[in-house]
């Protein structure tokens, strides 16, 4: 039904909504154990939700296990892990290209590296991460590794053998948040824009997750 209502609203107004793979899909989720998840998301992924629309007939929605859309991952089973991998993959290729010319730069202040790499990097690695409403200590390890790495590298702190320089050194000279403070600011400034302009439904989602 609801597909049935998406796409020939879209046709009123002159869109056409693109079904085939990669464009518009839809993910169903069940509560359960995992591996009963994974199991049950095999047997139906190429179903496909069949629908009769008023303007094009006969159509069917894909079903998928994952969705990709822009940088970040939608997963059946709710797993943040696909997700945090793509971030901290783009981040890390993109901290990749500007290394030499900027992030081991002398003549360049440390502040500004600092900067340049917020824009770059960070920008990638923050990437939906305020709808992370909870995450398990691999996926946290996992994107605090990588938070740490970016701030290591823009400030040029890396540990050497004469010296290691531990995690909260390198924070307290950057002047920035631990990993877990970072996210947690990130979900309080999402959770204030839905509050101040989010439909009552998703306010309502809102309310019920214990992890706000």
């Amino acid at each position: 039904v609801i597909a049935q209502v998406v796409v020939d609203t879209c046709a009123e107004f002159g869109f056409i909504v693109s079904l085939s793979a990669g464009k518009t899909e839809a993910i169903i989720v069940r509560q359960g154990t995992a591996k009963g998840l994974r199991e049950w998301i095999e047997l139906t992924k190429d179903q496909g939700i069949p629908f009769v629309s008023r303007h094009y007939g006969d159509m069917i929605l894909r079903t998928v296990s994952k969705y990709k859309h822009l940088g970040g991952m939608l997963e059946a089973v709710g797993s943040m892990l696909p997700e945090i991998v793509m971030s901290t993959g783009s981040a890390e290729s993109r901290s990749l290209q500007g290394a030499r010319k900027v992030f081991k730069c002398r003549h360049m202040h440390g502040s500004t590296r600092l900067q340049l790499s917020d824009a770059t990097v960070l920008s990638r690695l923050r990437y939906n991460a305020q709808t992370w409403s909870g995450l398990t200590v691999t996926q946290m390890r996992r994107w605090s590794t990588a938070y740490l790495r970016y701030i290591r590298q823009a400030k040029n702190t890396s540990s050497t053998p004469v010296r290691h320089i531990s995690d909260d050194e390198v924070l307290v000279r950057a002047a920035r948040p631990s990993a877990v403070e970072f996210l947690r600011a990130e979900r309080l400034r999402y959770a204030w824009r839905v509050q101040r302009t989010a439909p009552p439904v998703l306010k309502a989602m809102i309310a019920e997750a214990t992890q706000w």
